[in-house]
């Protein structure tokens, strides 16, 4: 976060104020020296930020990362895309290839909650520290499939956000097939398809499931609810995992 001065407009008046805003730069990757990816995202939890966008764009292994300032050094076995097109905060698949190319696999059918799902986007705002300062930021948890708290992770870019969150999880050790994907934002396919090479059998959200996604959600067999905060939520995907 960073303070800016602003002017406020209240009516048909304006002051001059001071105002926290979200920061946005510009985050790269490097592998042998090479700059493979270029990220727009929030300059915090960066390690969590690599070891997540690595695990859930199937880039390859790291085994560890250097970071100076906003430059990310990925040490280990990385698939190289160089690409100087930056992925924006909007979009995790700009200027991406795969979107038309890849095949994603089905995901496993062993989950099976005893509770409401919909319930756990209501934890969300105990956690969303930026968001509360900024109203800038997406926001993307992991819950265990009792429904606890695992962790939560904001980002001025939902993809990043949910990069940040799984990074999280692969650094402590957690079982992500193990865990409930929740979400502040809309669900779009590669949100979706993140979910998807992450093992994750289950997405929660406040806000919309795109076709795209739903699609995809039939096609790998993950579980998808959506508009959780509205009277009227909907479901993607198979329904035995969520006792209905």
């Amino acid at each position: 976060m960073k303070k800016n001065h602003i002017h406020l407009w209240r009516g048909n008046n304006l002051e001059i104020k001071s105002d926290w805003m979200e920061r946005e730069e510009t985050i790269r990757f490097f592998h042998e020296s090479k700059a493979i990816r270029t990220l727009l995202a929030t300059p915090e939890d960066l390690e969590e930020l690599a070891y997540g966008h690595v695990f859930t764009e199937n880039l390859g292994t790291i085994e560890s990362v250097e970071i100076n300032q906003h430059d990310i050094k990925l040490n280990g076995n990385i698939l190289d895309e160089p690409s100087l097109i930056p992925i924006t905060p909007s979009c995790g698949y700009c200027g991406d290839h795969r979107l038309k190319d890849e095949m994603l696999p089905p995901v496993s059918r062993s989950v099976s909650l005893g509770f409401d799902v919909r319930t756990l986007v209501d934890e969300l705002p105990k956690y969303q520290r930026n968001f509360h300062s900024t109203g800038g930021t997406h926001a993307a948890a992991l819950f265990n499939l009792e429904g606890d708290f695992i962790s939560l992770k904001e980002d001025i870019g939902r993809h990043n956000a949910v990069d940040k969150v799984i990074g999280s999880a692969l650094l402590q050790g957690i079982d992500i097939t193990k865990s409930i994907l929740v979400l502040t934002s809309r669900m779009s396919y590669d949100l979706v398809a993140k979910a998807v090479r992450s093992g994750i059998e289950v997405v929660v959200s406040i806000g919309a499931i795109s076709d795209r996604s739903a699609q995809l959600a039939r096609e790998s067999g993950i579980s998808l609810v959506g508009f959780t905060k509205s009277s009227k939520a909907i479901v993607v995907g198979p329904l035995f995992r969520l006792g209905l």
